[in-house]
Order: structure tokens, then C-alpha cells, then sequence
């Protein structure tokens, strides 16, 4: 399991890489890849030429843990 998911998020950010704009900017201005078969997401901004991963987190369980952290 651990192994699916690990390929699973470095599938998800190849695709963003690729194309991040596929994803909607949500308020706040970080956008969100939703995690096939696991109940989790990536939260990235993108920053000029740069993409900047805020969180792998889960989708249900405090989704928004990592917003108070971001600096």
C-alpha cells in the first residue's frame, strides 16, 4: 500500500509539472490535485517559473492542517 501511494503522488506531480493549470486555484491561491485511489490531495501554488508544493494531505481528516503552518 505504501508503495502505491508513494508512486501514486510522484504520478500526480509529474502531471502537475506538466500542466498545472489543470487545476482550479482555490481561495487563498494554492491550487489542489486530488490523489487517484487514495483518499488524499496535493496542495501546490504556482510561483512564476516555479511550482511549490504546500502539503500532501488527506481529504477528509483536517484537510486544512497545513495552512496555519505555511509561512
Amino acid at each position: 500500500m505504501g508503495k502505491r501511494f508513494r508512486e501514486e503522488v510522484e504520478s500526480k506531480c509529474r502531471a502537475v509539472v506538466e500542466n498545472p493549470l489543470a487545476w482550479n486555484e482555490r481561495r487563498g491561491g494554492y491550487r489542489r490535485a486530488n490523489l487517484g485511489g487514495f483518499p488524499h490531495y496535493i496542495a501546490f501554488l504556482i510561483d512564476e517559473d516555479e511550482i511549490v508544493v504546500m502539503a500532501v494531505g488527506h481529504s477528509s481528516r483536517r484537510p486544512d492542517y497545513w495552512k496555519g503552518r505555511v509561512i
